[in-house]
Parts: structure tokens; C-alpha cells; sequence
């Protein structure tokens, strides 16, 4: 696991709780950290207006690219960790290969800035949800934009993809979730609730989505849903355990939240 404290970030060891490494380097507070699916790799994001690539087993500093925090908020790995993406100057993002770091493609369209990154399953994709109102979805192997999905009055906070990459889960300060159909770029249906949502993603199986919005958690299967409260702080994120039965969310002062659930 990755985290980071003002301008230094850890990666510890889940099971014993023990420090892997510390990440030092960043000259402001790191906003997001986040590992890469093999362990072998830590991205930051920081206040500097500076990406960073880490190396787990060492915790040095491998690559350092120009990232201002305006522009895009963390940034992520493909599931195969070959790839990233992040946030980079005029409103745009990037593509790298994690060996290199060279740019594989520029990713355009963006006139505010990103605050969520997501690469599709199969790798095929990656969906941003930006603050100008809309997500892209763009085509990794050439950075075309495939789709952009807009029916918002405000910002879109999150976007995941659905497991089998045929659907995109948008959650946005209109009060609402919305699912789109990627090949269509329709919207087939909008999970309305009191508390803006800060996050939606599907369930492992693609059957649920789960959501986070002021103090409570929001499982959808429509046309029901179940409701999980008892926070005392604003919910910002949260993610499925691989085999759906546990859900881990991320509260807005220091701290997280281990849930036991069921659904089906």
C-alpha cells in the first residue's frame, strides 16, 4: 500500500503494517499516491507541479516529469503495469511506458482539469472525468478520443469503467451517478440521491454500483439500492476488495474504513 503525509510518501507492507520505504524528494504536499499492480512501482502527484515515478524495492526516484496540480489530480497504472497515465500542462493528459518514460500519447480535448484517470480492464482505454463537465474516453494504442460524455452542470468527479469495458460509471455535483454505454455513448441510466457523489465504480461481477456521497455508502441494483452509514466524515473514494465481498472507503480527514458486505 502507498500513502503519503505532506511532501514524503510510504509504501507499506498490508500484512504486518511494517514501512517498505520512504518517498522524499517532492518540494510540496503530495495530493495522491498509488501503486502499480505489480508493487514495483509508487505515482505521485504533488503541490510542486510535479509527477514522480518510484521504485518500491529501493524507493528511489526514477523519473520526474512536469505535472502542475491545476491540471490533473494523481494519475494511474494500466492493470497490465506497463502503462500510466497523469495530468500535464495545458489542460492535457498522458500515456508513458512505465520502463522508459517516454510519452506514448498525448490525450486532448481537456478545458478544465482532471480529477480522476481510469484504464479499462483489457487495457484497450482509458476515461478521464474532468472539471469542464465531461469524461473522454480515448483509444490507448492511438490516444484517439473515442467518445465524450456530457450531460452535466457541473464538474464530473469520478469515472470507471464497468469490468468488461462495455459500460462508464460517472459520478458528478449534480446529485447523480450516471451509466453510459460506451459504443453508443448513451446514457442508460442516472442513480439520483440527496448528497453530491464524490465516487461510483461497478462491482467486481458488473452486476452493482456502489457510491459515495456525503456520509453514506449507496449500493445500486436497480431498481434497489442498499444504504451503509455510520461515517462521521465527508466519504471521498472507495474500492471493491477483487472478490466483492468488502468495500474500502476513504474519509476526508486521515483516515479509512474496512466494510464487510453482501449483495446480490
Amino acid at each position: 500500500m502507498a500513502s503519503a503525509v505532506g511532501s514524503a510518501g510510504r509504501v507499506w507492507q498490508m500484512n504486518s503494517g511494517k514501512t517498505l520505504c520512504e518517498l522524499r524528494g517532492h518540494k510540496g504536499e503530495i495530493s495522491s499516491a498509488v501503486l502499480s499492480p505489480n508493487a514495483a512501482w509508487v505515482l505521485t502527484q504533488s503541490k510542486d507541479d510535479t509527477a514522480r515515478l518510484w521504485e518500491t524495492a529501493t524507493g528511489r526516484n526514477v523519473s520526474t516529469w512536469n505535472s502542475p496540480d491545476h491540471v490533473g489530480w494523481g494519475g494511474t497504472f494500466s492493470p497490465d503495469g506497463t502503462l500510466l497515465v497523469h495530468g500535464a500542462p495545458d489542460y492535457t493528459a498522458v500515456i508513458r511506458n512505465v520502463a522508459t518514460g517516454q510519452i506514448v500519447h498525448e490525450l486532448h480535448g481537456h478545458n478544465g482539469g482532471i480529477k480522476h484517470y481510469e484504464f479499462s480492464r483489457d487495457n484497450k482505454f482509458v476515461v478521464t472525468a474532468c472539471f469542464d463537465g465531461a469524461a473522454r474516453v480515448f483509444e490507448v494504442a492511438t490516444g484517439r478520443l473515442v467518445v465524450e460524455l456530457r450531460a452535466f452542470r457541473g464538474l464530473v468527479d469520478h469515472a470507471s469503467f464497468s469490468p468488461d469495458g462495455n459500460f462508464v460509471v460517472t459520478s458528478d455535483f449534480d446529485n447523480a451517478a450516471r451509466i453510459w454505454q460506451l459504443a453508443t455513448g448513451d446514457t442508460i441510466a442516472v442513480l439520483r440521491a440527496p448528497d453530491t457523489f464524490r465516487s461510483a465504480i461497478f462491482s467486481p461481477d458488473g452486476v452493482s454500483v456502489v457510491s459515495v456521497g456525503g456520509k453514506g455508502i449507496r449500493i445500486w441494483r436497480v431498481p434497489h439500492r442498499l444504504e451503509l452509514r455510520g461515517h462521521t466524515d465527508i466519504l471521498w473514494h472507495l474500492a471493491w476488495s477483487p472478490d466483492g465481498t468488502s468495500l474500502v472507503t476513504a474519509l476526508e480527514g486521515y483516515g479509512s474504513t474496512g466494510l464487510g458486505c453482501r449483495h446480490g
